[in-house]
């Protein structure tokens, strides 16, 4: 029982802080938008343009809302299993975005020619 608390306090403290990133990046783009590589296609769909951009930064909000609100809200019926569920999804997208970058930092690297 206590480590099931303690574990939801831990990952609603994680949300919280993702969801302090996720506004302030959301806030830096709106006001200075030449610092992020919007328009350049090989970083994904989300910098091909402004609105794909806010729209993600958008989706990241919500889902750390629902991170908040799945470790406040112990009291509900299969509240644990929708934590684990957050948390299990929330490792595979954190996993797959690092994977990505070192791929794509190990390709670059190789790809200049000497």
């Amino acid at each position: 029982m206590k480590l099931q608390f303690v574990s939801r306090i831990l990952w609603g403290l994680c949300c919280l802080f993702l969801l302090w990133v996720h506004i302030s990046d959301y806030i830096q783009c709106a006001k200075h938008p030449e610092l992020y590589p919007i328009g350049e296609g090989e970083f994904g769909w989300i910098y091909k343009s402004f609105e794909n951009y806010v729209l993600g930064c958008r989706v990241a909000l919500a889902w750390d809302i629902i991170g908040i609100i799945t470790s406040v809200c112990y009291r509900f019926r299969h509240s644990e299993k929708i934590l684990l569920v957050h948390f299990v999804l929330s490792l595979i997208i954190f996993l797959r975005h690092w994977l990505c970058l070192i791929f794509y930092c190990i390709w670059f690297c190789f790809s200049i020619p000497d």
